[in-house]
């Protein structure tokens, strides 16, 4: 593994098909992974653009703004 890079698990992927317009299809891979010290996470990629370079992109990004996002406490 490279520097800087992140081993994830993807626990489900599943194509989702879907109708913009009538008689059109368009497909969107929904892919949920684990990543260390995260809950499970989804990303969605359409079909037309679903590649292991744009699986890793979408895949940084999500982790990225995951990590970036300012938690909360509540005391119950």
């Amino acid at each position: 593994m490279a520097a800087g890079e992140i081993e994830v698990r993807i626990i489900r992927e599943r194509v989702i098909t879907t109708s913009p317009k009538l008689g059109e299809e368009a497909r969107t891979t929904a892919l949920t992974f684990v990543a260390p010290g995260l809950p499970p996470l989804t990303v969605w990629i359409p079909e037309k653009g679903d590649t292991p370079e744009v699986r890793a992109a979408t895949i940084r990004a999500k982790i990225q703004a995951t990590l970036a996002t300012k938690t909360k406490t509540l005391k119950v």
